[in-house]
């Protein structure tokens, strides 16, 4: 994701005696050619100050405003357009995008006062793979993950950067296989795994990531197939096995 450092020459800096402080600015390669050019209005850098490589091809386009970065950044590989941000008063605050080497659109996001601030969104080849919000810099709301084929794969709960709440996650058909509950970053509470047509898998509890009382397995017919306990997260007195039937298999302590 683009930061929210500044580029570029910085506000009012006229440029150690050699830089005028009015009018066009140019610099360039031991070859001759274009490295940078610009504009001074009243000692500060002031319009777009663009900047090429050597072979002529643009590496950054930043907006000043009296000495200021103030407006549509743009970032440059191999020629190819690769980042654009917005710039207010020198912080950057509004849109930004990241393009792959395609020139699709890789991540798209939103800053506010130089932090993420909005919903953030993932791409790979065009397709988005993930959709994220974020407040102050934190990942914070619902997260929604996907699969090639557009489908959601997991659904994430955040709060100030930690998950926080049930997630969610499915198989590529859609189905719900997995409820995870989370408590400030930590697996809190009851946790359940289904069977693709629904029906309950696993029942577990955990309190602060540890699993902590009894974890049930069930046949698909709904039939417990296994019981234990923990405690601390390690085993806690005797498993159970059961058949089909409902008969007790065995016990291992």
């Amino acid at each position: 994701m683009p930061d929210s450092a500044e580029h570029g020459p910085q506000a009012g800096d006229a440029g150690a005696g050699s830089v005028p402080g009015e009018g066009p600015l140019e610099e360039f390669h031991a070859d001759g050619r274009l490295k940078s050019r610009g504009a001074y209005r009243g000692g500060k850098l002031h319009g777009d100050l663009i900047s090429y490589d050597e072979d002529g091809r643009p590496l950054e386009k930043v907006p000043f405003s009296e000495g200021v970065i103030d407006g549509e950044m743009e970032a440059y590989e191999d020629g190819r357009l690769s980042q654009r941000s917005t710039y207010r008063n020198g912080m950057q605050d509004g849109p930004a995008q990241v393009f792959d080497e395609a020139g699709d659109l890789q991540e798209e996001m939103t800053f506010k006062a130089g932090r993420l601030d909005g919903p953030v969104k993932l791409f790979d080849g065009g397709r988005l793979t993930a959709l994220c919000h974020f407040k102050g810099n934190r990942l914070h709301g619902k997260s929604t993950y996907y699969y090639e084929t557009g489908a959601v794969s997991g659904v994430i709960c955040y709060e100030n950067g930690e998950m926080h709440g049930e997630s969610q996650w499915y198989d590529p058909e859609g189905n719900l296989v997995k409820r995870l509950p989370y408590r400030h970053g930590l697996l809190h509470g009851a946790a359940y795994s289904y069977f693709p047509d629904g029906a309950l898998q696993e029942k577990a509890d955990y309190h602060k990531n540890k699993l902590y009382g009894e974890v049930v397995h069930y046949y698909p017919d709904g039939k417990v197939q296994q019981s234990a306990y923990f405690k601390e997260g390690k085993p806690y007195g005797q498993k159970v096995a059961f058949n089909h039937k409902g008969k007790e298999l065995k016990k291992k302590d």
